[in-house]
């Protein structure tokens, strides 16, 4: 038991060192709380108990030249059953007055410029816009990011593959943000077992006091087939309290709506509870959650 202690002891302070002489820092969130889903069938039960934990590692330093070059990883809780961690997300960049170039499982240049509707509850319950690069099965992609003049360009790339059936994605996007506003336009361009496949976005933010707004529309071309989506967010801040309201219809046809709310309880911890619905081919479903999240 001492020795695993001491072992323990010493793998501590080597991090503390290794933080200090070479930029790597440490961060994670918690959460626990309950969860209720109407579709959940025998034996799991519709409303069922829920906890997990995850741990980000940040490394980062400045070259003899002036560059910043770094990585970032997440350590993530295992299923009970097994007892066992995983590593996700994990990026690496090098960026000067080029601008930015990171390489990893990362959001392809229309998401990067626009972004997610905001989350609800503490589960996360929002459906959120659908994108076409990297996004169902992560891998290794490519994003350059330059920024001027309230201006941030981007372009990405999916992992390179070959073969009429492939499957990458291309993508350029532009935002604008000025005086609490920001509007974005992004496409996407590739191939869907051997189909040619396009998506163009278009979002706006707005941020007026204590409410932001957001909103998002895009157009899904495959072969002949067409199909769109559109969002709409609104959030207010109320001294400690937070209350997100979003509706989304995503490129998969599915309409989905919710409200959620957060209570601050200081120090990175926080009450949060939302519902939520999901309508796909006439089927509804059903979630909502409550619990604490934590940020550490």
């Amino acid at each position: 038991m001492k020795k695993i202690l001491f072992a323990s002891t010493a793998l501590i302070l080597s991090a503390g060192v290794a933080s200090a002489n070479n930029n790597i820092s440490f961060s994670g969130d918690a959460r626990m709380g309950v969860v209720y889903n109407s579709a959940n069938v025998a034996p799991a039960a519709k409303t069922q108990f829920s906890a997990r934990a995850r741990m980000t590692i940040r490394m980062s330093r400045t070259t003899d030249t002036g560059l910043q070059v770094g990585a970032t990883f997440r350590v993530d809780q295992g299923g009970a059953a097994v007892g066992n961690t995983s590593m996700t997300g994990g990026t690496v960049f090098i960026s000067g007055d080029f601008g930015r170039l990171t390489m990893g499982d990362i959001a392809g240049a229309v998401e990067g410029v626009i972004g997610q509707l905001p989350n609800i509850g503490y589960s996360e319950l929002r459906q959120g816009a659908q994108w076409l690069s990297n996004a169902e099965a992560r891998r290794t992609a490519v994003r350059y990011e330059y920024s001027f003049d309230g201006f941030t360009v981007m372009l990405s790339s999916d992992q390179l593959q070959q073969g009429p059936a492939k499957t990458g994605y291309a993508g350029i996007g532009v935002k604008y943000s000025f005086d609490g506003f920001s509007v974005a336009l992004g496409h996407e361009t590739g191939k869907l077992a051997g189909v040619s496949d396009r998506h163009t976005m278009i979002g706006a933010e707005a941020s007026l006091d204590m409410v932001t707004l957001k909103a998002l529309y895009g157009e899904r071309k495959t072969g002949a087939t067409k199909t769109k989506q559109y969002g709409v967010s609104a959030s207010a801040n109320i001294d400690a309290v937070n209350v997100t309201a979003y509706y989304m219809r995503r490129l998969n046809t599915s309409k989905n709506y919710g409200i959620g709310a957060s209570y601050s309880l200081g120090g990175g911890a926080h009450l949060r509870g939302a519902i939520n619905q999901t309508s796909l081919g006439g089927v509804k479903t059903n979630t909502a959650d409550f619990g604490v999240t934590m940020s550490f």
